[in-house]
């Protein structure tokens, strides 16, 4: 807690944290974002699938092996600078 001019204490603001560049591939390609490190992690692969055009609920994206918990942000999921997401696409059927 800080205290403000007035004597009240006020809650301590978050510090501004800069931009964090991630990579997001599939299939060997790759693309580049540069992205606010505590928005939530879920704008960035929607506003990715948009560009790629394909349908969110048809991938998972992986960070570090695992599936990414889309509420979470970058500082909470641990990212730094040039980490990658990798897409992977859901199969359906077999033979």
């Amino acid at each position: 807690m800080v205290k403000g001019l007035s004597g009240r204490k006020k809650p301590a603001e978050e510090p501004v944290l800069p931009k964090v560049t991630i990579c997001i591939a599939q299939d060997g390609d790759e693309v580049y974002f540069r992205y606010v490190r505590n928005k939530k992690i879920q704008n960035l692969l929607t506003l990715y699938c948009k560009e790629k055009n394909i349908d969110y609920r048809s991938v998972e994206f992986l960070f570090n092996g695992k599936r990414i918990a889309t509420g979470r942000n970058a500082n909470q999921l641990g990212m730094v600078d040039g980490d990658q997401i990798d897409v992977m696409t859901h199969n359906i059927g077999g033979g």
